[in-house]
């Protein structure tokens, strides 16, 4: 079982990261997404009292922002999820996969939503392999100074620490919406 982190770490990380200039272009996309499906963070929070803006960079993560693509895993939220968690749905709409997600999750036990928060929620929802081996994750920091060495996991459980994640990672989603924080 995957130890829990301290919201300092997050807290510490957050004020410490810097963003990389050549992820620039890919922030200011995703910013532009997340703004786009605004209505569908709206109601998912609406329904499960977490704020608006925890969604949009978790659905980046795992949908590309496309509008039937869930967070729970990225796949249709109109058809049975077949990679993990597999065999949920189908969901009515895109908000009750995110109540599942956010059940799922233990996302209404954070008592203070806050920036730290939310990335410790971001690294649990995928998990905490690349804590356990002393790094940070790219899930949530890549695109940042927190993650310019780091490999990938490419598979469960199989770190290649020469591949590199491709995609940007929840915290820059968050500081490119976010820059005054």
């Amino acid at each position: 079982m995957a130890r829990s982190i301290d919201i300092e770490y997050y807290a510490d990380k957050w004020l410490s990261m810097e963003l990389l200039p050549e992820w620039q272009p890919e922030i200011s996309l995703a910013v532009r997404l997340v703004k786009e499906n605004d209505n569908l963070y709206a109601e998912a929070s609406r329904r499960t009292g977490i704020p608006k803006w925890f969604f949009g960079p978790l659905h980046y993560r795992e949908g590309s922002c496309k509008p039937n693509r869930q967070i729970l895993n990225g796949e249709d939220f109109q058809k049975k999820t077949t990679i993990v968690p597999i065999g949920l749905g189908p969901f009515a709409d895109w908000a009750q996969a995110a109540e599942i997600a956010a059940e799922q999750g233990e996302w209404k036990k954070c008592a203070t939503w806050s920036i730290a928060g939310a990335l410790q929620f971001y690294e649990k929802h995928n998990g905490y392999g690349y804590r356990n081996m002393g790094l940070d994750s790219p899930y949530v920091f890549r695109g940042s100074t927190h993650c310019l060495d780091v490999g990938k996991f490419v598979a469960d459980h199989k770190y290649d620490p020469n591949a590199k994640d491709k995609q940007l990672g929840c915290a820059c989603i968050l500081k490119g919406m976010f820059p005054e924080r």
